[in-house]
């Protein structure tokens, strides 16, 4: 069942908004320019990228505005106070080729080390790559062209991505992005973490070691004393064997659908904090023009993740899947909302006529409309007895009495759901919506009980 965190995402913001009520301040809007003019100083040729990336770093300090900050992104090496991360490679792979046998694109690889300089444990190599970098590639002249992730490149360092980092540990991890041009360079901006500071940016450029086919060679007519020869019949060429099986991490996923995963966590893990960040200083004018950058970033990580939703996933990602989308709406239930301000002291003016009002909604002790009320209960009542009877069906699949209810209760289900969904567009006030996600939660554990 998909969610549109959309929705979830806007509400939280009206009540962010609701509490600045009154303020005179707008927000600025701040446009950053991710593919800058290139210059002969930024452009960095494939074997200025392939140095050595320590020597790189006790070169010659950065410019005047590297001086001013101890933390920066130059030569490969990217200096903040809780991580140092350092390129040490990067490859163009084409289709077919190890790291993209199954790409149907050619994607730019990067190895990079990461070391964690904090206390903090919750730090890895691809949380540290997601919250630094973003990657763009010139290709459109009206927009900004984030390039999308691909698969992990490396599927030994793919086990090791999402690894906690001990103080001062390091971690090695590949990274991939699909190109949408072997000519244009790639950049590679660098920004502080959720403050946004922009740390410098690097330009990589294309290599693909390729080689021009060679032209066919001439073939020359046969003369009058030499007849034609008729070319032999070729054999019959072998079928093709059937693709293998994908290959699957430790715990039963493709590498490609962890990655999407962990990449969906992490980005709401950083939204909640800019969220929280916002609550407590809800005036900052660059924190409110950052707000349209998240929703951008939240559609299309919504969307990217939806599409699993479709796809054909085994016991093991199925469950892996409804744990992360379980984890994130706790998370964005947990961010605390900002105290609304006192209300001004207004004049005591006369009293206008009163004036007949449409009657409003009679609410239990709850809070909570009775229909509404009704509709939740039923919607998880279904799912008790669902529950109920899949239970009853793993135990005895070929039962045929069993499977012709099964068939029935999945219909019952595509009606239950839509009229859950209904729900969701619909105006619901503060307890309602709490309401209405304590019952969806409470739905998903008793489905992920079942497995």
């Amino acid at each position: 069942m998909k969610r549109n965190f959309a929705l979830l995402l806007a509400v939280l913001f009206l009540f962010v908004l609701s509490a600045c009520g009154g303020k005179g301040n707008t927000a600025g809007k701040e446009e950053a320019d991710p593919a800058s003019s290139e210059t002969n100083e930024m452009r960095t040729t494939r074997e200025e990228n392939q140095n050595e990336p320590l020597a790189a770093a006790e070169r010659s300090a950065p410019g005047e505005e590297a001086a001013e900050s101890p933390y920066f992104f130059l030569n490969n090496i990217l200096v903040t106070k809780d991580v140092t991360m350092a390129i040490k490679d990067y490859k163009v792979l084409l289709p077919g080729e190890n790291g993209n046998e199954s790409g149907e694109k050619p994607v730019i690889a990067f190895w990079y080390d990461t070391t964690n300089l904090s206390d903090k444990e919750g730090v890895t190599a691809l949380i540290a790559w997601h919250a630094m970098f973003r990657v763009y590639q010139d290709t459109d002249p009206n927009y900004y062209n984030e390039l999308k992730e691909a698969p992990s490149p490396d599927s030994k360092l793919a086990e090791t991505e999402n690894a906690a980092i001990k103080q001062n540990g390091t971690v090695s991890n590949a990274i991939a992005y699909y190109l949408d041009s072997l000519t244009v360079p790639v950049l590679i901006k660098a920004t502080r973490g959720s403050s946004g500071e922009p740390l410098g940016e690097q330009e990589y450029l294309i290599d693909t070691n390729g080689e021009e086919s060679p032209e066919p060679a001439e073939v020359e007519p046969p003369t009058e004393d030499e007849p034609e020869s008729i070319p032999e019949s070729e054999p019959e060429a072998e079928s093709e064997p059937e693709p293998s099986a994908p290959a699957l991490t430790a715990e039963g996923f493709r590498p490609e659908f962890k990655v999407a995963m962990d990449a969906y966590e992490a980005f709401y893990d950083e939204y909640c904090d800019f969220l929280a960040e916002f609550n407590k200083n809800p005036t900052s004018q660059s924190l409110l023009s950052r707000y349209t950058d998240f929703l951008k970033r939240a559609e299309e990580f919504d969307e990217k993740f939806d599409e699993w939703d479709g796809d054909k996933l085994n016991d093991a990602e199925l469950k892996y899947y409804l744990e992360v989308q379980n984890r994130v709406m706790q998370k964005l239930l947990s961010v605390p909302e900002p105290e609304p301000e006192p209300e001004p002291e207004r004049v005591q003016e006369p009293e206008p006529e009163p004036v007949q009002e449409p009657t409003a909604p009679t609410l239990n002790a709850d809070g909570l409309r009775q229909e509404f009320k009704e509709a939740m209960d039923a919607y998880e009542a279904f799912y008790d007895e669902y529950c109920e009877f899949m239970k009853e069906y793993m135990e005895n699949p070929m039962n045929l009495s069993l499977l012709t209810k099964y068939s029935q209760m999945l219909e019952k289900s595509e009606e239950v759901d839509k009229a859950f969904e209904a729900w969701d567009g619909d105006t619901l006030n503060n307890a309602e919506m709490k309401y209405y996600w304590e019952v969806y939660n409470r739905v998903m554990q008793k489905l992920l009980s079942i497995y």
